[in-house]
């Protein structure tokens, strides 16, 4: 059987797709954000403020790309705790964009129409943070239309540990849905006034594209082609399949999972991060197959699924 790269040629970059400055309830300005992230090795920042559509055009340069986007949020409490559902639609063409206006109802027709709208209007669409949001089953599975899911979310994670969204996303996709998975930051850099915890909720979750160079439309297509994986810690290098097998080169981590559909998957471990390689057989009748990493210090890493 011939090798099947999963991956497209091209460099990798270094994105946050999810990001608050202070255009809504971030600390930090754009400008700063730019400079923490820059210097910390990122080559995309997704501007997502809250409920408004910027287009930092003039923080753009050869090594980094500042995209257009917005975060449509609407809280409920009519169940005597609060819930809530979060959008980040990201331009396609940040030179069209405009705010299209949020939700009026929570309920999955306004949910899924305000998706429609922005789709049709030239956005991506991805779904926030649906642990900490307290999503149920059927707030996630009556979705349509989005491009991926944030499975870690720094910022939640670090304030309250409920930045993993690993089984509502599998929850998803196991239900025949289809879509790409992301790890982001959130960030608000709330503490900014104590310089100790400077970047604190920055600098966590990470989306790692593969694009021929690092351009605005480069980095919209690896997106909505899933060209990439995300982490919050560990790296891969390579993923392809090979003699019936999905294998994956990656950085030093204790244990490498296959999940799909089924209880048992596969699973390969060690006790001291000594794991750069993993194979694992894909079985006949097997809808799709994606593959976590996690290191000694619980860093994780996804791939997006493989539909056989």
């Amino acid at each position: 059987m011939s090798k099947v790269n999963i991956f497209h040629e091209g460099n990798w970059y270094k994105a946050n797709l999810h990001c608050h400055s202070t255009e809504s309830d971030g600390q930090l300005t754009p400008a700063e954000i730019k400079e923490l992230y820059k210097l910390n090795g990122y080559n995309i920042v997704a501007y997502t403020d809250h409920n408004v559509v910027n287009y930092f055009k003039e923080l753009n340069d050869p090594d980094f790309i500042a995209l257009c986007g917005v975060e449509i949020d609407l809280y409920d409490k009519t169940k005597g705790y609060t819930r809530c559902i979060h959008l980040n639609a990201i331009a396609k063409d940040p030179e069209k964009a405009k705010f299209l206006g949020k939700f009026t109802e929570f309920n999955s027709k306004n949910f899924n129409e305000v998706i429609k709208l922005y789709k049709e209007n030239g956005f991506i669409v991805n779904y926030n943070h649906p642990y900490w949001s307290a999503a149920e089953a059927a707030d996630i599975l009556e979705l349509e239309g989005i491009t991926a899911i944030e499975v870690y979310n720094h910022g939640t994670q670090i304030y309250n540990g409920k930045g993993i969204s690993a089984s509502q996303y599998d929850l998803y996709i196991k239900n025949g849905k289809k879509a790409f998975c992301i790890a982001t930051d959130d960030n608000h850099n709330f503490d900014r006034k104590d310089s100790t915890k400077y970047a604190s909720d920055s600098l966590g979750g990470f989306t790692m594209f593969k694009a021929p160079s690092l351009s605005y439309n480069n980095i919209i297509n690896a997106l909505e082609n899933g060209n990439f994986y995300c982490s919050n810690g560990p790296l891969i290098y390579d993923l392809y399949i090979e003699d019936g097998k999905i294998c994956i080169h990656c950085s030093p981590v204790s244990l490498i999972v296959q999940r799909n559909e089924r209880i048992e998957g596969g699973s390969i471990s060690s006790n001291n991060d000594s794991l750069t390689y993993a194979e694992f057989e894909l079985r006949d009748n097997q809808p799709f197959t994606r593959i976590e990493l996690i290191d000694k210090h619980g860093k994780m890493a996804f791939t997006n699924p493989i539909y056989l």
